[in-house]
């Protein structure tokens, strides 16, 4: 197994494996590469934040926040626990580029479950019957040099919200 180190724009490094294919059965010269990451898991930690009232109303400027770095990652994801039964919050994850400027953003709903609670006493995330609700969110962050996470939308309580980068 060979690795090949790609540095970015932000000077962050993403570790590629690669490996050959046989392009010959394409009728294609045999001079490509197919390339993957490789993402250990002791690499990032989580990251914890509790949540008591939304980040932002209406709308956001978004000069105001800064991202934080997905260094070599390739999957972020994302859940929580909640300190009130079917609790729901409204995520908006921003990807930035190597530049500082917010590319896109994605918005998703999570939910308290009504019955499952953790050792700590907060009920999980949970999915709704509708499935407009998930309990986890996984995102391909590999194509963003950055991400923010904002809450634009919670009903009573606590969120505990948590993340971690693969």
């Amino acid at each position: 197994m060979s690795f090949m180190r790609r540095t970015l724009e932000n000077g962050s490094l993403r570790l590629l494996e690669c490996l050959t294919i046989d392009r010959a059965l394409e009728g294609c010269e045999d001079d490509s590469q197919e390339v993957s990451v490789v993402y250990p898991k002791r690499w990032y930690t989580w990251n914890d934040r509790a949540v008591s009232a939304p980040d932002f109303e209406g709308t956001v400027n978004l000069a105001d926040w800064q991202p934080t770095p997905t260094a070599d990652a390739g999957t972020l994801l994302i859940t929580a626990d909640f300190s009130e039964p079917s609790a729901r919050a409204n995520i908006n994850v921003v990807y930035w580029d190597e530049r500082g400027n917010p590319l896109c953003v994605a918005g998703f709903g999570l939910m308290a479950s009504s019955f499952a609670l953790n050792a700590e006493g907060n009920y999980i995330a949970g999915i709704n019957c509708t499935g407009s609700y998930v309990p986890m969110l996984t995102l391909n962050v590999s194509f963003a040099a950055g991400y923010t996470i904002l809450v634009n939308y919670l009903t009573g309580g606590v969120m505990n919200l948590h993340s971690k980068l693969f």
